[in-house]
Formats: C-alpha cells, structure tokens, sequence
C-alpha cells in the first residue's frame, strides 16, 4: 500500500470554553492562534482562571489556564483640578472640603505645604476615609497681614504613592 500526503492546511482556532472569572480573554482570529489577549479588569490583584478549546475542526482539547496578577499601586488622586483657587475676606474663618479618592481603595492621608515664612494659620481641620473615597476639610482664619497664599495639599497612600494639589488662596 502507498501512502499519499495532502498538504492542507489545518485550520486552529482557539475559543473562550469557560470565561474569565474576572478578566476577558480575547481570541485573536486569523493570525498566530497560539496568541491570545487577556485583560484583568482595571486594578485587579489575585488569581483569574479560564478554559480555551483548542479546535482543529475535527478534534479538539481544554486548555486550563490560571493567571496570577499583582497590580500596581496607583497613587490618590483630587477630585477637584489643580489648582484650586479659593476666596475668602481677611480676618475670617473659613472652611473648605476637597475630596480624592484612591483607586487602590487604601487609606489616605493629608499634609500641607506652606509657603516660605507662613504663620501656618491654614490647618487640616478634619479628614475622614470611606469606600466612597476620602474627604479632607481645610480651614482657618485668613490673616489681616496676608491678601494671598500659595499651599500645597499631599495626599498620600500607605504604599508611599502620593499626588499633589496646589492651593490658591485669594484674600478680598
């Protein structure tokens, strides 16, 4: 007996089986099939797993896969855009609520910068964390002796990470 080869080509598609419990992996048709996209979802940390088939038309196989992310730290961010110009009348108190959020959902905290030879008379008054985000409230009594000011508020996250708001205080 002889034995005669076709020389055709197979055609090898790989198909999503069971989904991503959390990402989204994503066949890439009529190119390499053994190239295929995953995307965890934005800020996801910890194990994804989903089954491929393997199809060459007249047969097929699972391929498990288990995928292992650790996502970077993101640092907080404002809420409001820099910089924040406030208005408020020598020799009065005032108080102002900024808010950030952190996309890593960690704590954040609060410090000002003060200006070269400030009284420091600008304080953070109070700050509170919640799932929601973060709420920092600033204030103090403008003095007589200042018509206006350059602060900056850090917000910073455990890990470090931190973002910057400048603060503009405008006395009339």
């Amino acid at each position: 007996p002889s034995t005669v080869l076709v020389n055709t080509p197979v055609k090898f598609v790989y198909q999503p089986k069971f989904s991503a419990i959390a990402g989204f992996p994503v066949s890439t048709p009529n190119t390499d099939p053994s190239i295929f996209n995953y995307f965890p979802p934005l800020h996801f940390n910890g194990i994804d797993r989903f089954v491929l088939v393997a199809d060459e038309g007249d047969r097929f196989t699972y391929v498990p896969f288990e995928v292992h992310v650790k996502s970077v730290q993101d640092p907080p961010a404002f809420t409001s855009n820099s910089p924040l110009e406030i208005t408020s009348s020598l020799g009065r108190y005032f108080e102002e609520q900024i808010n950030a959020y952190d996309p890593d959902k960690q704590l954040i905290n609060y410090k000002l910068l003060y200006p070269s030879g400030d009284a420091k008379w600008l304080q953070i008054k109070s700050q509170t964390n919640d799932s929601n985000g973060s709420t920092v409230t600033i204030g103090g009594v403008v003095p007589w002796e200042s018509s206006s000011g350059s602060y900056t508020l850090i917000a910073s996250d455990p890990s470090g990470r931190f973002s910057l708001l400048n603060i503009q205080l405008v006395s009339d």
